[in-house]
């Protein structure tokens, strides 16, 4: 049976899609697979350690410790589901297909900042902040340790995503894209859509009654509010003109994104 692998970015509707296709129960998933040899026992102590002498942030910190070193004995096709996509010459033989998300930078940034998961520091006194601050990189992440901005991990997340796409296609491998706006839009229909270029079955597929968050909106309230996100009147011209200077515009234009952040707003904020 040919198996599904999901590759995207915090943030980019990965849980909600997942939870459909598990739901459907017509496509196999590689999960988070198994540790290698003795790792599975040497956790589960490192794990119980953990939680015994460690409290608040110092118990965070070695929780992501222990995740990342776990994340490093599993293979390409286990790998975190928001890690930079690696090719693995295993895949062929795995009949694996590989599906991508992407999400507006835009707004992808705001979600982040609202909700910035695996953050390394001190909260962000304003958003301002959270785009000039480093982004320090779990090991998990596949990147490295540091990037100069949260920006950069979008173009990143999305330049490895695209290298694995062309490494897969180069040797027969189905890939596809959903976009996070037309995901939210009608979930059942482009996740359908994107498992059928895959030559996936997509029967079964009944978008999720609310959010995966703690928010608990409707999946009519998330797509009400994706469509009607305007980055310059929900962030603020000086936070977009940051934005838009770290972003690469043909890689915004190849997915589809295109913003009210104009030549003038970047002008008015360039000395900043």
């Amino acid at each position: 049976m040919a198996i599904l692998k999901l590759h995207g970015e915090r943030h980019t509707g990965t849980r909600a899609m997942l939870a459909m296709i598990r739901r459907a129960g017509q496509v196999s998933l590689p999960g988070r697979g198994p540790l290698t040899g003795a790792r599975t026992a040497e956790q589960a102590e490192l794990d119980a350690a953990i939680e015994s002498h460690f409290r608040g942030s110092w118990r965070r910190l070695h929780r992501e410790a222990a995740r990342e070193e776990a994340a490093a004995g599993r293979s390409a096709l286990h790998a975190w589901k928001h890690a930079a996509p690696r090719h693995d010459p295993s895949f062929a033989a795995l009949d694996m297909r590989l599906l991508l998300t992407v999400r507006d930078p835009y707004a992808w940034l705001w979600s982040l900042y609202r909700r910035p998961y695996h953050m390394a520091g001190p909260p962000a006194r304003s958003l301002i902040d959270f785009i000039d601050r480093p982004w320090r990189l779990s090991s998990r992440d596949g990147l490295g340790h540091l990037l100069r901005s949260p920006v950069d991990l979008w173009q990143a997340k999305i330049r490895a995503a695209q290298a694995c796409a062309a490494a897969c296609k180069a040797v027969g491998q189905p890939v596809a894209w959903i976009r996070f706006e037309d995901f939210v839009a009608d979930p059942a229909a482009s996740l359908g859509g994107a498992l059928r270029a895959l030559d996936l079955p997509d029967g079964g597929l009944d978008p999720l009654p609310r959010s995966t968050k703690r928010d608990g909106r409707t999946q009519a309230q998330i797509a009400a509010d994706v469509a009607a996100f305007d980055p310059v009147a929900v962030m603020g011209e000086a936070a977009c003109a940051r934005i838009a200077a770290r972003l690469s515009p043909a890689l915004c234009v190849e997915f589809g994104y295109r913003h009210s952040v104009t030549e003038a707003v970047l002008q008015r904020h360039a000395a900043e």
